[in-house]
């Protein structure tokens, strides 16, 4: 597969001059201050960015923006490529897909003149997610098998085989995504990866679903659900409360759905 990075345009006002500038938390602008602004700094600083993601897009933004300026400023690609990925999740979040995508371009082209691959494995599984999203299940496996191809640390390993198995499944190719998502479970089992393995069980889920096993479906969605509440998410849309009751009812069976 070709490696060259094509960077994508930047959609016009996401580098705009004199935007407004954010109010950062008192704990940021600590940081901010009293730091000296080295790797290290960088590193922590594109994490802060991170954190914030979900709870305030615009924050984890801004200070993605002052990571990637600090490091330029001290010739950190890595930092920089960070901050840049931070910044396309933080237009992920909110269902800008096209800036997310060309800020993930971006990331990875800098991890390609640094031979980061883990970086440039993140960038390719990123962009991979956002052409799923986007319903271009094609790309998004070419992606995503990319990613793969650099994931030399097996760190986005089991995720990248749930996400492969989830494109073929809205292909409707189920033979496939039932053989990935049966490799993402072991991937993911034996790097005791308890956010693979919900995902895991939920694809195994859906192929149940899907064959109207509607038992073994439910068995599957329960154990998802119990991982993500011992991590703190409710997250999956393949909740049993949710979509079983009309299923179950014709069947005469909501009965065993109730005690559950």
């Amino acid at each position: 597969m070709v490696r060259i990075i094509l960077v994508l345009a930047i959609i016009a006002g996401v580098f705009t001059p004199g935007r407004a500038e954010i109010l950062l938390p008192d704990s940021v602008e600590l940081f901010l201050r009293h730091s000296p602004k080295d790797s290290s700094y960088i590193v922590r600083l594109n994490r802060m960015a991170f954190d914030f993601l979900k709870s305030n897009p615009e924050i984890s933004r801004s200070i993605a923006d002052k990571a990637m300026r600090f490091s330029r400023s001290i010739n950190f690609t890595r930092g920089v490529a960070r901050a840049l990925n931070v910044t396309g999740s933080s237009y992920w979040v909110t269902g800008n897909y096209e800036s997310a995508l060309n800020f993930y371009h971006l990331s990875a082209r800098e991890s390609e003149k640094v031979n980061d691959m883990n970086g440039l494995a993140e960038s390719y599984h990123n962009m991979g997610e956002v052409y799923k999203k986007m319903g271009d299940y094609t790309k998004a496996i070419a992606f995503l098998q990319t990613s793969m191809e650099w994931d030399v640390r097996k760190v986005y390993y089991d995720i990248a085989l749930y996400n492969i198995g989830e494109a073929y499944y809205f292909l409707g190719d189920y033979d496939l995504a039932s053989n990935y998502f049966d490799r993402a479970l072991t991937k993911a089992l034996k790097a005791n990866n308890p956010r693979a393995i919900a995902y895991s069980y939920t694809g195994l889920g859906r192929i149940k679903h899907h064959d109207k096993d509607y038992y073994q479906a439910l068995a599957w969605y329960t154990k998802a659900e119990r991982l993500w509440k011992e991590q703190g998410e409710i997250r999956s849309p393949y909740r049993p409360t949710r979509i079983f009751p009309k299923h179950f009812s014709r069947s005469n069976n909501i009965h065993v759905l109730s005690n559950t």
